[in-house]
Formats: structure tokens, sequence, C-alpha cells
């Protein structure tokens, strides 16, 4: 039998990835009927994938693990290797899609080597690699990672939080043109987050071509979507408010009515 299609979710941050994993999770046996097998959904198991391919050239995982050598890291991974191959073999064979949906695949892998490296290694089962990416601008993805920042008490200014936080991975554009070097540019299917108002229903019914509302139900127009983050009026607000109370007691116990506290103040905004 040939080999078939694969289909690759490059989850940015703030774009609707873990909320789209749920579904898939949560139905996943009812979309296998479909032909559709969505594979590696459990986040550690994500992680885990992402890092066989990243940390030879970056070494995140290496480092953490005390592994100071290639020989080491491919050893500490040969189990997992030998599993992935037989599962790849598997269900390559078995399902006309395997889609593979994971923020790690955005975060951990970071060089144009690394990516290849990983295309590579998938083409031995798949003869047809798809990549899907919700690009969402960096003006917006600093706005919501400033705002879940503010909601667990942070102080610091928007400008400041930006300057220390923002990251190249961040950038949406890059992994857009790192993957289509990789895969070719007419295999890279970019939707843009910002004019798509529910991810989810966008990914099931665009990009898997399943029925609509056959496993989800989109939210109704006007409802406020994840990920938004007010104005910067709201920002302030919120900052004052982390300024005057803090999470900490005086005995230097984390203080939970002070947190709900928060919580109930960030519902008013």
């Amino acid at each position: 039998m040939s080999k078939r299609r694969l289909l690759l979710h490059i989850g940015a941050p703030k774009t609707g990835t873990t909320s789209l994993q749920s579904i898939l999770l949560k139905h996943q046996q009812a979309i296998r009927k479909q032909g559709i097998n969505p594979l590696f959904l459990n986040t550690a198991a994500s992680q885990e994938f992402a890092e066989l391919f990243g940390s030879f050239e970056a070494n995140h995982f290496t480092r953490a693990q005390h592994l100071h050598s290639l020989h080491q890291a491919i050893k500490y991974y040969l189990p997992f290797v030998f599993k992935l191959n037989a599962k790849l073999f598997y269900n390559a064979r078995r399902y006309n899609t395997t889609v593979i949906s994971s923020e790690h695949l955005f975060l951990r892998l970071t060089s144009q080597r690394e990516i290849n490296h990983f295309v590579q290694f998938m083409q031995r089962f798949f003869s047809h690699i798809e990549v899907v990416i919700y690009h969402r601008s960096v003006d917006s993805l600093k706005k919501s990672l400033y705002w879940e920042y503010l909601k667990v008490g942070g102080r610091a200014k928007f400008d400041r939080f930006t300057e220390k936080n923002h990251k190249p991975q961040h950038d949406c554009d890059w992994a857009v043109n790192a993957w289509g070097n990789a895969v070719g540019q007419q295999a890279v299917m970019v939707r843009q987050y910002e004019q798509t108002p529910d991810v989810v229903d966008d990914f099931l019914t665009q990009v898997l071509g399943l029925p609509p509302n056959a496993f989800y139900t989109p939210a109704a127009p006007g409802k406020k979507r994840e990920n938004t983050s007010p104005s910067f009026d709201k920002f302030e607000e919120l900052r004052q408010y982390n300024l005057e109370h803090r999470d900490v007691a005086a005995d230097g116990t984390m203080c939970q009515q002070a947190r709900q506290a928060r919580r109930d103040f960030v519902k008013t905004l």
C-alpha cells in the first residue's frame, strides 16, 4: 500500500492550539472513522516528539537531562525512536491522513536545520507532507501574552515586558518561511488568526474537510473569542491593581483569597 498524507499543525502561541487539541482528542475515535488519525495529542509526548529533533541543535533537552553528547542523547531516545517508527509505519498505511498538532513543533524546532531533519524523518513514512499555521501578528501576540502576564499578578509596563519576554521563535513569518523551505511553499497553508472567528471550526471544516457541526459547534457570532486582549487602558487598570494588591501574605505564603479577588476584578474589565 502506498504511503499517505501527513498534515502538520504548527501551533503558534496564543492561536487556539490547546482548544483544537482537546477537540481532536475528545472525538479521536469518530474522526478516525473519517480516515483521519490525530496523533501525539498528549502534551508530554508531543514535547518529547519535538525534542527528539530539536535538542541536538539547540540543546534544550540534553541540558535538562544532563546528556553531554549526541551519542548519549541518541541512547536516551532509542526506546522512543523504536516506538515512534512502529507507530508511524502502522498509521501511515492505515489512514488516508495523519494529523500531528503541536505547539512544540513551533517553539522547539527553531532552526532550519532542525526543521529539515524533522521533515526528512517523516518522509520515510509519508509521501505527501502539508503544513498549516495560524498566523498571528507580532503586535497582537505581544498584547495577548502581556494580558496573561497581568492576570497572574504581573506589574511591569508593556514595553518592559515585551523587551524581556518576546522571543524570536514567536515570529510566525519566520516559521512560515522555514517550513516552506522544508516542504515547499505550495504545501504550507497559512490561515490568518485575526480573520478566523473560530480556529477549531476552521481547522475541522476548512482544513480537514469534516462536516460542519459534526464534532464541534462554533461559538455564537459576537461572542468574545479566546486569547483576545483588551485596550491599553485596561492593561494599565489591571497593572495598577497588581501594584496595590499582592498575592504574598505577610508570612510569605501565597494568598488564595487575593488571587480570587484579582480574578473577580479582571471580570469587570
